[in-house]
């Protein structure tokens, strides 16, 4: 059985168990796992109000690789929410969310 496989047969089948025990229970979760580079799976379960922290490694996982994609999801966060950063203060986002941009 190839590493994918066992993953698929063994693994997430236990992630996906734990993500709903964390929902249920009010638990935020990101798992990823790898079997080869640039091949992986994750399971996520975030839950509203979640850390910044686990939002950035659940948009490190999303953007695979891909430096662009990664900083362009933290600069969309921090639009939306706000931030206290210097390099996203010297790219001109503003530290205060606009008016009516901060749900969600």
């Amino acid at each position: 059985m190839n590493k994918e496989a066992y993953y698929d047969e063994h693994i997430a089948p236990k992630l996906l168990a734990l993500a709903k025990e964390c929902e249920y229970n009010g638990l935020s979760l990101f798992a990823m796992c790898e079997w080869e580079p640039g091949k992986s799976g994750s399971t996520r379960s975030i839950q509203a109000g979640s850390s910044f922290a686990l939002r950035m490694a659940d948009a490190a996982a999303n953007a695979q690789g891909n430096v662009d994609s990664f900083m362009l999801s933290i600069e969309r966060h921090a639009m939306k929410h706000g931030h206290q950063s210097l390099y996203l203060h010297m790219r001109g986002i503003p530290e205060t969310p606009s008016a009516g941009s901060a749900e969600g």
